[in-house]
């Protein structure tokens, strides 16, 4: 038992090293500590039944057979969760740090143990999520990338000048310091329903502790809208139609 003991040290540190080199990074303690109890229990495991078969006649076989059926039963949901976080972490594409959207829940990484990941919502509240569920939910990552692109729409009446209204945009939006020269903010144009409907893209670092994009985003759409009203560019207000109509009972 005390080798197979350290046989299993040895092999945890092994499979330590070779997820490091693979990750490029050191693991999170949780992850370091799981893969030494898995690699010692296992091993002791091992020793236990190699004990049992050549001491007490105990057929090997049986005893794992037995053994793992319990523990897969017993701790099935367990297992998922914890094989499903040394995924996430081995692959790399969820990062501490990371502001991600899993199905509709949304929040900042602040830890990935080895059964939940850990998030802090928009509202500062933290928020558990079992990496099963991570691993087979549909998850967005709006940091994983440099660069982040954001819109808003605004509508303007034909009767206006538009290169007039896109000029002061563009001029508005590359003054701001917290959104990126490159790619260059650009501006889409239609008509639809008698107005003009212009979509503002333009690129953020999502990664920027300067300001949050929904503040530059928030500051953007003022800053815009009163400086079109300054130049004497209409936004109108959205027009409806009321049709009365009589209906004619039958007699």
């Amino acid at each position: 038992l005390v080798i197979f003991y350290f046989l299993g040290r040895f092999i945890a540190n092994r499979i330590v090293r070779k997820l490091q080199e693979a990750k490029g990074d050191s693991l999170f303690p949780d992850m370091e500590a799981l893969v030494y109890r898995f690699s010692v229990f296992g091993s002791l495991f091992v020793g236990f039944s190699v004990v049992l078969q050549f001491i007490f006649g105990v057929d090997f076989l049986q005893v794992v057979g037995f053994f793992g059926l319990g523990i897969s039963l017993a701790f099935k949901d367990i297992l998922s969760n914890v094989i499903a976080g040394a995924v996430i972490i081995i692959q790399n594409r969820i990062r501490i740090g990371d502001f991600i959207r899993v199905e509709k829940i949304m929040g900042k990484v602040l830890e990935i143990q080895s059964r939940v990941t850990i998030l802090k919502s928009i509202d500062n509240a933290q928020i558990l999520i079992p990496n099963s569920v991570v691993m087979n939910s549909n998850v967005i990552n709006y940091t994983y990338h440099p660069s982040r692109r954001i819109d808003f729409s605004l509508v303007l009446g034909l009767e206006g000048d538009l290169e007039q209204a896109k000029k002061i945009i563009l001029e508005l939006v590359k003054a701001k310091d917290h959104i990126l020269k490159k790619p260059l903010p650009m501006i889409l144009t239609n008509i639809k329903n008698g107005h003009y409907h212009l979509k503002v893209l333009f690129w953020v670092d999502p990664q920027d502790k300067g300001k949050s994009w929904l503040v530059t985003r928030s500051e953007l759409v003022q800053e815009v809208t009163t400086a079109l009203k300054n130049a004497g560019i209409e936004i109108p207000y959205p027009t409806y139609t009321y049709v009365e109509r009589e209906e004619h009972k039958p007699l």
